[in-house]
């Protein structure tokens, strides 16, 4: 067994399909990120650090194979993984802020319930937790360059 912890880095590239094809979300500001009216909401950054920690199990099948099985949590430093953090905004400040063809997607894309339940203000992350994400792993590996021991 062993822990394993580190920095990471990564991009990510938040989407959302419209009609057939898939839109990139971020450009968009769908909660306002960078317009005048929300100055307290920045534009996110699509590459950023992560830090992995975990757990671990190894299991040496012979002098020269293994084989290891890991657990990795990765907290991350944003809340925009899946493009969603605060509350609705009101769409007329899409309209003001971005070019027209922009606007209406953004309009569109930044409230895809079915049935509008929310408006503007109303909730629609959690700004207080950051994303995670964790992941299993299972890895083979091959020593090189190792002795045999006979």
């Amino acid at each position: 067994p062993y822990l394993l912890a580190g920095i990471g880095y990564y991009s990510f590239n938040p989407q959302a399909k419209l009609g057939s094809r898939w839109v990139d979300l971020q450009p968009l500001s769908t909660e306002g990120q960078g317009f005048p009216e929300y100055p307290d909401r920045t534009t996110y950054k699509l590459k950023q650090l992560n830090f992995p920690i975990g757990l671990g199990v190894k299991y040496e099948l012979s002098p020269t194979i293994n084989i290891r099985g890991e657990f990795v949590y990765r907290v991350l430093q944003t809340d925009y993984l899946d493009d969603l953090s605060t509350t609705y905004i009101d769409p007329q400040a899409f309209l003001s802020n971005l070019p027209s063809n922009l606007a209406q997607t953004a309009i569109e894309l930044s409230d895809r319930q079915r049935v509008k339940v929310t408006g503007p203000g109303g909730k629609r992350g959690s700004p207080s937790e950051k994303d995670a994400f964790f992941t299993f792993n299972v890895k083979l590996g091959i020593m090189l360059g190792r002795e045999r021991i006979r």
